[in-house]
């Protein structure tokens, strides 16, 4: 049997101070809630609402705190997820870009070439006679001249441009708002810098030379015409480790010699050359037209 509410002013008193006092604890938000629970006075008429809010407020607590150590795995497994993302568009020798990062860049660059017009090119560079580098002087000396080549790269091309390990011996570079003639004098620069760098194995200086590959987007483009197009201007360079360019009309050498005044200064700068392509940090992007496709980092 239900038992009838006290009429006494003084329980009704109680009741009324005791109410406030549980309105207080639901209010707080310090952690405090079982501590006020037990300074509330034990009034008979209100002891079984004290003890039932005093379980819900525990519940509460344990689910709050839950929610905060769930929350704290999700961001731990997000960072993990991104982490693992990011080795798997890394090449793990040279710390660049590899062929999948490449793929997802060019079809970026190829998309807002077929809707604005916006120019890029596309270089392949080879490193010429690496075999013989590393039946010579043995794997450890090719990984050295690898990762020079692509310090090589990183401080002589601009932030914007992407620079990529395309795989084995070679690497990729896509050069946003440029056309072909800009991506060949960025290659014949590319060219001479990679000349420049001094590797040393026990008494020997290893040398050092590349060959490019240059095309552009064209209407009418894919993925694919675009990686072949460079894939035979490549081939048809390493016939002399020259700079070849494809406009899409075949193959055409760019002459050693050619734009002298792109390559002045280079080995003006050759004996600093290692230690920026290691430590130099990456300055903001050149202002950027087509003719200064090249300009490297001050």
């Amino acid at each position: 049997m239900a038992r009838r509410p006290s009429s006494d002013p003084r329980d009704l008193e109680r009741a009324r101070v005791t109410l406030d006092a549980l309105a207080e604890v639901v209010a707080a938000e310090d952690g405090s809630e079982t501590r006020k629970l037990q300074d509330l006075p034990r009034d008979p008429i209100c002891s079984a609402l004290i003890e039932a809010l005093a379980e819900r407020v525990e519940r509460e607590t344990e689910l709050r705190e839950r929610a905060e150590r769930a929350e704290v795995r999700v961001r731990q497994q997000a960072e993990k997820l991104e982490r693992l993302r990011r080795e798997a568009r890394t090449d793990p020798l040279t710390r660049l870009p590899n062929r999948r990062a490449f793929d997802r860049m060019l079809a970026r660059r190829l998309a807002e070439f077929q809707r604005f017009g916006t120019p890029s090119s596309l270089l392949l560079i080879d490193i010429d006679r690496f075999k013989a580098t590393n039946d010579l002087y043995g794997h450890s000396a090719g990984d050295r001249v690898l990762v020079e080549v692509a310090g090589v790269l990183r401080a002589t091309l601009r932030d914007m441009d992407f620079i990529g390990r395309w795989g084995g011996d070679e690497f990729v570079v896509v050069l946003p708002g440029t056309d072909l003639s800009g991506a060949g004098r960025a290659a014949l620069r590319l060219q001479a810098m990679a000349a420049a760098i001094e590797i040393r194995h026990e008494a020997i200086t290893i040398p050092v030379q590349v060959s490019v590959g240059a095309t552009e987007l064209l209407a009418g483009d894919s993925e694919t015409m675009v990686v072949a197009r460079a894939d035979d201007a490549l081939r048809h360079a390493k016939t002399r480790s020259g700079v070849s360019l494809h406009g899409g009309e075949g193959c055409s050498r760019m002459p050693a010699g050619a734009h002298a005044d792109t390559l002045r200064g280079v080995h003006r700068d050759h004996a600093d050359a290692a230690t920026r392509a290691r430590s130099a940090p990456r300055a903001a992007p050149a202002p950027h037209d087509r003719d200064r496709s090249a300009a490297p980092r001050k």
